[in-house]
């Protein structure tokens, strides 16, 4: 299972070897009481763990620096998945953003974040007949690194060659 956790939408992704078999995003923008927009994420996550109990869960490192305040709120997200994940004795992968991005072949297209999630929506759209949103696109690909990196990928990267909007 692979989440691209935030305070306002985390994309989930379910895997059954390489096979993407749910997905979705848990959309909680329209709530402006930060607080409660928290709790009900926090609760809304460890349902979804709890309804799929993956064998394993990866999920974006929270990377701080761009914004003090909203990185304090994120830890709150992120530790749900962390502490679940030791309750249940249940292996979690934390990828940085390059890590999971390089393992999916993102950054072979992109660099900078905006382009990365341009990219990794074109990449899911083009590898599982998805057009998404970034958030469960990139929980899609942070899955589906753990998967590769498990040995488990059987999917054809070829489609992405000469793909439009991938250009170098």
């Amino acid at each position: 299972m692979g989440f691209d956790s935030s305070t306002r939408s985390t994309g989930y992704s379910v895997f059954n070897g390489d096979k993407l078999v749910k997905y979705g995003c848990i959309d909680l923008t329209e709530e402006k009481d930060t607080e409660v927009r928290i709790a009900r994420m926090i609760k809304n996550i460890t349902y979804l763990l709890n309804k799929y109990n993956p064998d394993e869960v990866s999920a974006e490192q929270m990377v701080v620096g761009r914004n003090l305040d909203t990185s304090r709120k994120l830890i709150f997200v992120l530790s749900s998945i962390v502490v679940w994940c030791y309750q249940n004795d249940k292996k979690l992968t934390l990828y940085i953003p390059t890590q999971w991005r390089k393992i999916t072949t993102v950054t072979q297209y992109a660099k900078e974040r905006e382009d990365c999630k341009r990219v990794a929506k074109i990449i899911v759209d083009t590898l599982f007949n998805i057009d998404t949103n970034d958030d469960v696109a990139e929980a899609i690909l942070i899955g589906l690194a753990r998967v590769i990196e498990n040995g488990e990928c059987h999917i054809n990267f070829w489609k992405l060659k000469d793909k439009k909007g991938l250009e170098k």
